[in-house]
């Protein structure tokens, strides 16, 4: 396992802040969110926006402060749930550092670490938590250590023609 712990558990927080850039007057922030380690920490990847909520991962942090989550928030009212959370065991995976994806409604990402041989996996969550993995990677041909996010194919577009 590969140890991150000393940045996290030394305080690693982060937030989540939108800028309004109304007419040609000075930007305004507003944070929305804020990381404080049991809700996550290290947010890399872009957010994605499902019917009006955003969804998210971390890379740290979580229920055993170091392993990452995936979050909702509605950037309305600033609720945040987090929708899971990685741990120790790792079967699961661990450290999430890339965005998610949407389809039809499941959400699709990656771990960096984790899974039945450690090397990584493709997990889904539904939009209320229910997550599982989906591909364990075994650490040969198949690749180690995924960081990137899944692309999506646009199979209503691909034509045989």
């Amino acid at each position: 396992m590969k140890s991150r712990s000393a940045s996290l558990l030394a305080g690693s927080f982060a937030s989540v802040a939108f800028l309004h850039a109304p007419g040609v007057s000075a930007a305004t922030e507003s944070v929305v969110m804020s990381f404080d380690v049991s809700n996550g920490a290290e947010p890399y990847a872009d957010l994605l926006n499902v019917k009006g909520t955003l969804f998210g991962t971390t890379a740290g942090g979580g229920s055993d402060e170091e392993f990452g989550t995936v979050f909702s928030l509605d950037p309305t009212t600033g609720a945040e749930k987090v929708l899971h959370s990685f741990d120790a065991n790792g079967t699961d995976g661990y450290f999430p550092e890339a965005g998610l994806i949407n389809v039809k409604g499941t959400l699709f990402g990656t771990t960096q670490d984790g899974g039945t041989s450690g090397d990584g996996t493709v997990f889904s969550i539904s939009t209320t938590s229910s997550e599982k993995v989906v591909y364990a990677f075994k650490g040969g041909t198949d690749g180690v250590g995924p960081i990137a996010g899944l692309g999506r194919c646009q199979w209503d577009i691909v034509r045989d023609d």
